[in-house]
């Protein structure tokens, strides 16, 4: 979310975008309908899935925003066709962020949940603290920040595929559960069932 937020401070300034105002109530406007969407498709086909689906949409937003001619269609009044699409965006990877903190704590194992929790919200506001830097290299070259974005888009679609699925299978209690679920992920990254471990009375 850090840095595909860059987008609507970086290279893409309220000058290019249009009133500032107005986009940043567009970019509201789109917030939670998409995140309710997430939440919906992500009790359906999985969190996986519809994280990547989310980050491949983002992604998509961002390299056509990357075209020049976007910010030559006009929408409606002083928004473009690039406006649109950066607020598209930014509403797609900002839905993951959310979905992401019940995903996290559903593979954390019940004895670390809360100390886990913690260490990978504190790398979260780590993230969106240097962001606002990426701007600086704008002065540079604007190509760097879209190659930015993308490349830890991409990193952060294939590390996702490296994690579990949840949906529909018990959240682990220790550390040797939640090493079973690692375990029994295939080459795609789908989860096979987890059977119940069987307490001794």
């Amino acid at each position: 979310k850090a840095v595909v937020s860059t987008q609507s401070t970086g290279e893409f300034n309220a000058a290019s975008l249009g009133n500032e105002y107005l986009v940043m109530i567009l970019m509201g406007f789109f917030d939670l309908p998409f995140k309710l969407a997430l939440f919906g498709l992500a009790s359906r086909v999985g969190r996986q899935r519809s994280c990547q689906l989310y980050l491949s949409l983002a992604l998509g937003c961002l390299v056509l925003t990357a075209i020049p001619q976007t910010g030559l269609i006009p929408i409606s009044g002083n928004f473009t066709l690039k406006t649109i699409l950066v607020a598209l965006g930014r509403a797609f990877a900002g839905s993951v962020f959310a979905l992401l903190y019940i995903y996290t704590s559903e593979i954390l194992p019940t004895l670390v949940r809360s100390v886990g929790m913690s260490a990978c919200s504190t790398a979260a506001r780590v993230g969106s603290l240097l962001s606002p830097l990426v701007i600086l290299v704008n002065e540079v070259s604007p190509s760097i920040i879209y190659v930015f974005i993308v490349v830890c888009l991409m990193i952060a679609m294939g590390l996702l595929r490296k994690i579990p699925e949840t949906l529909g299978h018990p959240l682990p209690n220790n550390l040797e559960d939640c090493v079973a679920l690692f375990g029994k992920m295939d080459r795609s990254g789908e989860m096979e069932m987890l059977a119940k471990p069987e307490h001794n009375k």
